[in-house]
C-alpha cells in the first residue's frame, strides 16, 4: 500500500526540481561576453528606456564619472551582472523574497576589479555545484566582507547567527560555523534582477524576467518551501499560498530579520529541528 505521505513528498520534490531548474534555465540564456546585460526577453523593453535612465558602465573609473556615484540616481546598471538570485535554490529550507539588488560602489569594484567574486557571482547565477561551497548563499561568505552585499546580510542575520552559536552545543560557541550553518539553508530572490541605485521601475515589474522569479517562488511555496516576503508584498502576488509568510507594510523598508522576526524564528526552527548541516 502506498503512504499517502510519501506520495505527496515526492510530488513536492518534483515540482521543486521543475521550479528552481525553470528559473535557472532561464538565467543560463543571458549572455555573459559582454554589458549590457539584458537577458534576451527582457531587452526589447529595457532597450526602449530613455538614456538618460540606464548606463552600461564598463569599467570602475566609468562608474565614478556617473551620476551613480555620490547622488540619488534611479538610472539602472546594466554593466553589472544582474541578480535574481542568491543560495542554493535546489536544497534551502527558507526562500527570501526582496525587491532588487540595489547599487554601491562596491559592485562596479568588484566585478571589473576582482576576478574572484566575478567567477562567485557567475557561479550563483548558472547555480554551479553550489552543494559543495562552503557558503553557497555568497553573501555570508566572509571572503566578501568589504562588499555591501556581505554587510547588508551580515548586520541582518548576526542576532540570529550569534543566538545559534551560542545557545545549539553542536556549534561550540563558534559564530563562523554557525553562518556556515545558515548559509546552508537559505536563498533570496530579487524580484527585480537589474541594481539600481534606488528603485523606481514599477512598470518594469511585469517583465519575463520578474514573471518568472514569481512562478518561482509559487513552485517553491507549493512544493513546500518556507517562503518570507520582505519587500514588494502586493508584486510578488503570494498571498494566500500555503508556506508564505508575508512581512506588514510597516516592516518593509527596514526587512528586519533578527531572532524574533519571520525569517529569523523559521531559520531558528529549522536548526533546532536538525543537526548541524557538514560538507
Amino acid at each position: 500500500m502506498i503512504d499517502e505521505k510519501d506520495t505527496r513528498w515526492d510530488d513536492n520534490q518534483r515540482v521543486r526540481q521543475m521550479s528552481w531548474k525553470t528559473i535557472v534555465k532561464f538565467w543560463n540564456d543571458l549572455p555573459l561576453e559582454e554589458a549590457p546585460y539584458i537577458h534576451p526577453f527582457d531587452q526589447p523593453r529595457i532597450v526602449a528606456i530613455s538614456k538618460t535612465k540606464k548606463y552600461s558602465t564598463t569599467s570602475f573609473d566609468q562608474f565614478l564619472t556617473t551620476k551613480q556615484f555620490g547622488g540619488k540616481s534611479t538610472a539602472l546598471e546594466l554593466g553589472l551582472f544582474p541578480q535574481p538570485y542568491a543560495g542554493d535554490l535546489e536544497r534551502a529550507e527558507l526562500l527570501i523574497l526582496l525587491l532588487n539588488p540595489g547599487l554601491d560602489p562596491t559592485d562596479p569594484w568588484g566585478e571589473f576589479n576582482n576576478k574572484e567574486f566575478r567567477n562567485l557571482l557567475e557561479r550563483n547565477l548558472k547555480q554551479d555545484s553550489l552543494s559543495g561551497e562552503e557558503y553557497p548563499f555568497i553573501w555570508l561568505n566572509p571572503n566578501l566582507c568589504w562588499h555591501s552585499g556581505f554587510r547588508y546580510w551580515f548586520r541582518k542575520l548576526h542576532d540570529v547567527i550569534n543566538f545559534i552559536s551560542q545557545h545549539d552545543p553542536a556549534f561550540e560557541g563558534s559564530f563562523l560555523q554557525a553562518m556556515k550553518d545558515v548559509s546552508r539553508r537559505i536563498a533570496s530572490v530579487e524580484l527585480f534582477p537589474y541594481h539600481s541605485m534606488q528603485f523606481d521601475h514599477k512598470p518594469l515589474l511585469t517583465l519575463p524576467s520578474c514573471e518568472t522569479a514569481k512562478q518561482f517562488a509559487r513552485q517553491a511555496a507549493k512544493s513546500g518551501v518556507r517562503t518570507v516576503v520582505t519587500r514588494g508584498v502586493s508584486d510578488w502576488v503570494l498571498t494566500g499560498l500555503p508556506n508564505v509568510i508575508e512581512y506588514e507594510a510597516k516592516h518593509w523598508r527596514g526587512a528586519h530579520m533578527g531572532p524574533n522576526t519571520p525569517v529569523g524564528k523559521e531559520i531558528l526552527t529549522r536548526v533546532k529541528q536538525s543537526p548541524l548541516i557538514t560538507i
